[in-house]
């Protein structure tokens, strides 16, 4: 077991969470604004196709903001070699998103000026450089997961909808846009497959109310329901090891849990997780199969919740000071539980399990 475990932010029973208004969290830290700085947005974290950790960080380049991409040299392990991506970006709005295509070439989604979505992939698996396109002029940050056919897909809110995109072919463009709903707003859905195989997501609404839907077949029609409301920013979201789904969202500075009643049903009771909390919360299942959560606490702190055992009891720790963004969160190639974020100054903090499934947690400044 991890060490920790902090009363105060032990999961209670839920009761009228969703009624009377929550006051939001405190604002998102400024953008850095040194050379060679990161931006406080949470960096986009994969595991590549040879089994190496990498991420994908906005750095400021004065006057701008471009990507820079890090990997491991080796499965596991550091150091981590870097090289900027994206040099004609100079626009960069948004945070990076990466995932793997179905060929192994990892690839990214940001947002730049005039609000045009960018996708750029490796040009051979595991290794550069990256190739880019635009896919759409008038587009935001869309939350990204490969369909059962092999598919990229992504889910995005602009305007007053909810958008679908999907590679015409397994690994390929060019790209279908399909409207899901109305009426959006503006943030990342987490978008990810339940237990069979159907895309789903949870979306924050203009309302914020927090909707669920998942698509009944492949180029089919979307099922969607309102599943919480007062929802203050962007969900994430985990499959548990029994087939249900799971959002963690914060509202106000209460960070809940939302848990699929059984494999491919539409009601999701609420438990609270944490309080104090400010940003958007990172899930993740680790190797033992159980959840897990990280969030930025509003005094800076990174609070990590686990469940003692798969849909079991839970405990949590605070494993690093100074955040200044959210977290990215990712599985390594021996299924230790990784984490990156940005931190006062600047600066790129990496976390890791010292075994899988287990603390203690060690830390580094990579930049």
């Amino acid at each position: 077991m991890e060490p920790g475990g902090l009363s105060r932010r032990s999961f209670l029973a839920t009761a009228g969470l969703l009624a009377g208004g929550l006051a939001l969290g405190a604002a998102p830290a400024a953008l850095a604004a040194t050379n060679g700085t990161v931006a406080p947005f949470r960096p986009a974290v994969a595991l590549d196709v040879n089994g190496k950790m990498t991420f994908v960080v906005n750095l400021y380049n004065g006057p701008y903001y471009t990507f820079l991409h890090g990997w491991q040299v080796a499965p596991g392990t550091g150091p981590f070699d870097t090289t900027q991506i994206a040099a004609e970006f100079r626009f960069v709005y948004t945070q990076p998103v990466t995932a793997l295509d179905v060929n192994g070439r990892l690839t990214y989604f940001a947002v730049q000026k005039f609000d045009s979505l960018v996708h750029g992939w490796q040009s051979a698996p595991g290794t550069g450089p990256f190739e880019s396109t635009t896919i759409s002029n008038l587009a935001a940050l869309p939350g990204v997961c490969l369909d059962a056919t092999g598919r990229l897909a992504g889910i995005y809110a602009f305007g007053d909808s909810l958008t679908l995109i999907r590679q015409h072919t397994p690994g390929s463009g060019p790209w279908d846009f399909t409207t899901i709903a109305t009426p959006a707003r503006p943030g990342r859905p987490a978008v990810l497959k339940d237990a069979s195989g159907r895309l789903a997501f949870f979306s924050r609404l203009e309302d914020e109310t927090l909707l669920y839907g998942v698509e009944q077949e492949y180029g089919g029609s979307w099922d969607t329901t309102v599943v919480a409301t007062s929802v203050s920013d962007e969900p994430a979201a985990v499959l548990d090891p029994f087939g249900r789904l799971v959002f963690f969202a914060r509202f106000g500075d209460i960070l809940s849990m939302g848990q699929q009643d059984q494999p491919g049903g539409t009601a999701f009771p609420l438990t609270v997780a944490g309080e104090g909390i400010q940003g958007s919360p990172a899930g993740a299942l680790d190797v033992n199969g159980k959840l897990t959560f990280f969030i930025r606490e509003t005094t800076g702190e990174l609070l990590h919740g686990w469940q003692v055992s798969p849909d079991g009891g839970w405990s949590g720790t605070t494993l690093a000071t100074g955040l200044i963004g959210d977290v990215g969160v990712s599985l390594d190639a021996y299924g230790k539980l990784t984490y990156f974020v940005a931190i006062e100054g600047g600066k790129l903090l990496h976390g890791w399990q010292d075994a899988p499934g287990t603390g203690p947690w060690h830390s580094t400044v990579l930049l």
